[in-house]
């Protein structure tokens, strides 16, 4: 949408079975809140933002459970 920045990304990592903030996000209807930090030195500089989240999970049989994704701004996005 013209006036919108053009906002999308991936992530990966490796799947933590107590926490299912990703699922969740994931199956929202309305999306969900994203906030990303560019470094965890510099954990007060962040942009944030409206965001569909998408993700997958792949099991090896012979190693960890991974996780990735990706996301689209579905709305206006700032950074602090």
């Amino acid at each position: 949408m013209q006036g919108l920045a053009d906002i999308s990304g991936d992530f990966e990592g490796f799947w933590d079975d107590s926490d299912s903030t990703v699922m969740t996000a994931a199956g929202s209807a309305d999306g969900c809140k994203l906030y990303l930090y560019p470094s965890t030195n510099a954990a007060t500089k962040y942009w944030y933002g409206p965001a569909w989240l998408d993700y997958s999970i792949e099991a090896p049989v012979d190693g960890a459970v991974s996780l990735s994704g990706s996301f689209v701004a579905n709305g206006s996005w700032g950074r602090f």
